[in-house]
């Protein structure tokens, strides 16, 4: 199933699915600070946001939270989900081994 994720000012995230194309799925006030990174695991059908007050969230694809983790106190820049499971995250630097277990 293919799916279509937007994020919007008001730190809402929308899943637009095949199911529910119409009418997307609404994750109301899903970060605390505007969002500034995203990214998809494809090994765990993971999505990945982050926040401009530093925080990163692991969501399944319907839209529950997983994890969260606090990256920094800066911007989270860049999220991107590297060889071997690892979590690339910058705005410095931090790696973090996604082996499937959240």
């Amino acid at each position: 199933m293919g799916f279509i994720v937007t994020l919007s000012y008001d730190r809402a995230m929308f899943i637009y699915g095949e199911d529910h194309l119409a009418t997307p799925k609404r994750v109301a006030k899903a970060s605390a600070a505007r969002f500034s990174a995203l990214a998809w695991d494809k090994a765990n059908n993971w999505l990945l946001t982050g926040a401009a007050d530093g925080c990163v969230k692991v969501w399944s694809q319907e839209g529950r939270i997983l994890d969260e983790l606090m990256h920094t106190s800066d911007q989270v820049q860049l999220l991107r989900v590297c060889a071997l499971g690892m979590l690339c995250c910058s705005s410095d630097a931090m790696l973090i081994h996604t082996d499937g277990d959240v």
